[in-house]
């Protein structure tokens, strides 16, 4: 039987806001802030918004809530490993009962096990490094070892390699070396790894505050990423424009706003029927 048909799990989501003086969590629930962004408490701060949790299989101890654009996506914890994931168009921010924080993208997945966080997708990472337990990021392609910093980490399944930009502190990622403030290193599935030093890191971390950039990229690298943000099918009629590049910057969650940023950075057709966006 699934939780959420459940007597237990049913009776709780019916009455969100018992009067309660204490609720023994560690990110249960997720607040809504920050215009639609989860947060994931590590500590009980108010007596506002909560639910009491009772009644739920043993194994399950953590509910998490990442609200934007839609339906809520819930992930459970089980023992000392909690899975988190974002769908299209959602960013999540989670709260570590360590103090540190972990920003998600859309379309992400990560696997929290104490100190180590295996990622899929994209996210940002504020953390206060701790000699005796190193705080580690793992992707598919390589390892981030975290040296007390804010940074990003980029590795959806389609990229060819993982990036890591680092706002402040510093990083060592396997294959690249140690990362300082304004460095971003790439490294590939065949283990080539590059630095840029001195990069306008701000640009590639400007999605938490709903900004998207793009400078000289082909049109086949973004639009993975729109069909992420925006959690929209689109279509590409003419396949010359996926060979187009793009210098743009979108302020918008609108659909239409999209339409008309990609007509006028590419002077090409932008049609939105209601549910898909046709490029031509």
């Amino acid at each position: 039987m699934r939780i959420e048909d459940s007597e237990s799990f049913r009776a709780v989501m019916a009455n969100p806001h018992p009067q309660t003086e204490k609720v023994d969590v560690e990110g249960i629930l997720a607040r809504v802030h920050d215009g639609g962004v989860a947060v994931v408490p590590h500590k009980m701060r108010s007596r506002r918004t909560w639910v009491r949790y009772t009644g739920i299989a043993a194994s399950v101890l953590v509910i998490a809530v990442a609200i934007q654009l839609g339906r809520p996506t819930i992930c459970f914890r089980k023992s000392d490993t909690t899975n988190y994931l974002t769908q299209a168009g959602q960013r999540a921010r989670i709260a570590l009962s360590s103090g540190d924080t972990i920003l998600l993208a859309p379309a992400t997945k990560i696997k929290v096990s104490k100190n180590i966080i295996d990622l899929e997708g994209e996210a940002i990472f504020s953390i206060t490094h701790t000699s005796d337990k190193p705080f580690i990021v793992r992707t598919r392609i390589s390892t981030t070892r975290v040296l007390g910093t804010s940074f990003g980490v980029r590795a959806y399944a389609e990229d060819k390699a993982v990036r890591v930009t680092v706002e402040s502190g510093r990083v060592m990622l396997d294959g690249a070396g140690v990362l300082g403030a304004g460095d971003v290193g790439r490294v590939t599935s065949t283990g080539k790894s590059t630095v840029v030093h001195g990069t306008n890191v701000a640009s590639l971390l400007e999605w938490r505050v709903d900004v998207l950039s793009f400078n000289g990229e082909h049109m086949r690298d973004v639009i993975p990423e729109l069909q992420r943000w925006y959690n929209i099918p689109i279509v590409v009629a003419n396949p010359a424009i996926n060979d187009l590049k793009i210098t743009a910057t979108l302020r918008s969650r609108s659909i239409e706003n999209l339409a008309a940023v990609l007509q006028g950075a590419l002077e090409v057709k932008a049609i939105w029927d209601g549910k898909t966006l046709t490029l031509k």
